[in-house]
């Protein structure tokens, strides 16, 4: 992952010095989802939620149990260590309503500052497993309210200061 991005080396000391920042996710695949459609097969899309607020969903992949995402999306905490992620997968069906596969709930706390392409059990509503979902996640720490001493690192815009720490 890194060899396509410059993003530094983080230890967990660093995430607890500032636990404010972006969370880089990486929804990659899904293996071996349960079929909800009678074709024996699922239209699979991810309704992805932080701290239980919906944020944004994937594209739909049409009949396939093992269907790629490849979908990216970065995202604000203002405490990582405090945060989780909600990825709920989903069959479509555009006349009959949309059929929940299951669920996979990440708290940011237990895979900071990163985790690559690691795969997460798809639970039902009866604790079921119902596939394998495959994330990466990546935290970058930054600063809401710099101190003193991140000045010479910061840049203003309209609405003041903010520090990408190094």
């Amino acid at each position: 992952f890194s060899k396509y991005f410059n993003i530094p080396e983080l230890t967990r000391a660093d995430v607890n010095t500032c636990t404010s920042g972006l969370v880089y996710l990486h929804i990659h695949r899904a293996a071996s989802l349960t079929a909800k459609d009678t074709d024996g097969k699922s239209d699979a899309f991810c309704k992805v939620k932080v701290n239980g607020e919906k944020l944004f969903k994937t594209q739909i992949v049409y009949t396939n149990l093992n269907p790629v995402f490849n979908y990216f999306e970065d995202f604000f905490v203002r405490n990582v260590l405090e945060s989780d992620v909600t990825i709920e997968v989903v069959d479509y069906d555009a006349m009959s309503g949309n059929d929940d596969i299951g669920r996979v709930k990440v708290n940011l706390k237990d895979v900071v500052p990163k985790m690559v392409n690691q795969g997460f059990d798809i639970l039902d509503d009866k604790g079921k497993k119902a596939g394998i979902l495959y994330l990466t996640a990546i935290f970058r720490p930054v600063r809401i309210f710099p101190t003193t001493e991140d000045i010479t690192n910061s840049f203003h815009d309209n609405l003041g200061a903010v520090t990408y720490l190094q």
